[in-house]
């Protein structure tokens, strides 16, 4: 299970469901716990919990491979990878659990999240991870927001001490807790460069610095400055239709976004800059909009002056189930073994609206709206 099939073949497409299913069960727990707090639905309180069990089988399940290993389950199977990401979430969301949880289920959270810690940590930050078949280091400023979770819940020295040893040392380097590459920007002539998966990656980001920003920390001045930054540089990724832009310019000066065409052959070959990027212009998404959306809506109370709640609003008001696909590509730009990102729905993108639904509801910052509606199927009108 470590190399992926083939791009574009039935395997492929196999391989690569359910391989998120921690992180958007995470997702899913949080959404649940924030509509419990809002509505005191017993409903939502039920749902909660079986996405807790739910996690807790994954954590279970995965110890057979090793002790605090969290997997990706790849076409539902366990399987040998994991990910930062897919740790973040599920801890995330069992921490938000337990002022829900009894007193046993409290005892299981700490022991989870404690688990993962140690999985790392004795591992010095190092897996595997898909084609890097090595003991690949992680970057280490992705593990403070897991270390601060263990010492939230265990209250045991040990992860207090390596939490604020790996902070001094992205503090050194100047580096965002998580995702530094978020804040990269490739310039030339006044104009910035399209990462495709930036605006989930500003969630993410978003997300490990929510709880180290509960913290009162030497750092935390840099940490907001960085946070602030890095959504900044994500708004002009969002089209005006709330789908995440394709290959575009944008003139920093003006303001102003333009997409461009970069053809995804060159030579009878692979365009490199395509490759690079991992998407084609043109082609949107509303994989990431919504993950987008809930980090605007975190982020606003710390920056009410840039407004952010407003942008989080309308992709919630405008963002259907239907257009939350990997890629839609109204032009026909897409290559044969890229067509089938047009029919695959993206669950995290589902998870995360109703986690940022909820968020809005719980900030008292709900959309226009006032019904308790979930994400609908309908016509769209966009091609």
């Amino acid at each position: 299970m470590r190399h992926p099939p083939a791009l574009g073949t039935e395997d492929f497409g196999s391989y690569f469901a359910y391989e998120n299913c921690g992180m958007c069960t995470g997702a899913w727990l949080s959404a649940q716990v924030l509509k419990y707090q809002v509505t005191k639905d017993e409903e939502a309180l039920r749902t909660a919990r079986a996405a807790f069990v739910a996690i807790s089988d994954l954590y279970e399940c995965s110890q057979s491979l090793a002790s605090g290993f969290f997997s990706k389950f790849h076409n539902g199977r366990l399987s040998p990878e994991i990910s930062t990401d897919q740790c973040l979430y599920a801890a995330w969301g069992l921490d938000q659990f337990g002022a829900l949880a009894t007193t046993e289920e409290r005892v299981q959270i700490a022991r989870i999240i404690q688990g993962i810690a140690n999985f790392w940590m004795n591992r010095d930050y190092k897996h595997p991870y898909r084609e890097r078949d090595f003991e690949w280091p992680w970057p280490t400023n992705r593990f403070p927001p897991l270390l601060w979770l263990a010492w939230r819940q265990t209250g045991r020295q040990q992860y207090y001490d390596e939490f604020q040893r790996l902070v001094a040392l992205d503090a050194v380097r100047d580096l965002p807790p998580f995702f530094s590459t978020t804040l990269s920007r490739w310039r030339g002539s006044g104009a910035q460069g399209h990462w495709p998966f930036k605006l989930e990656q500003a969630a993410q980001g978003q997300l490990s610095l929510a709880p180290l920003l509960l913290y009162e920390a030497p750092h935390r001045a840099l940490w907001l400055s960085q946070l602030k930054e890095l959504i900044i540089s994500c708004l002009p990724d969002l089209g005006e239709d709330c789908l995440q832009r394709g290959e575009f310019t944008y003139d920093e000066e003006a303001g102003t976004a333009r997409e461009v065409e970069t053809p995804y052959y060159s030579g009878g070959k692979p365009n490199p800059v395509w490759e690079a990027k991992g998407f084609v212009s043109a082609a949107r998404s509303g994989h990431s909009p919504t993950m987008f959306a809930r980090a605007l809506l975190a982020a606003d109370p710390l920056f009410p002056e840039c407004g952010w709640k407003r942008v989080a609003w309308s992709i919630l008001e405008r963002l259907d189930i239907g257009e939350m696909l990997y890629k839609i590509d109204p032009r026909g730009h897409l290559p044969e073994n890229q067509k089938w990102l047009e029919r695959c729905l993206s669950g995290d993108a589902v998870v995360n609206w109703l986690w940022s639904y909820w968020l809005a509801k719980a900030q008292n910052q709900s959309p226009k709206s006032t019904d308790d509606r979930t994400p609908h199927a309908k016509t769209s009108n966009r091609p």
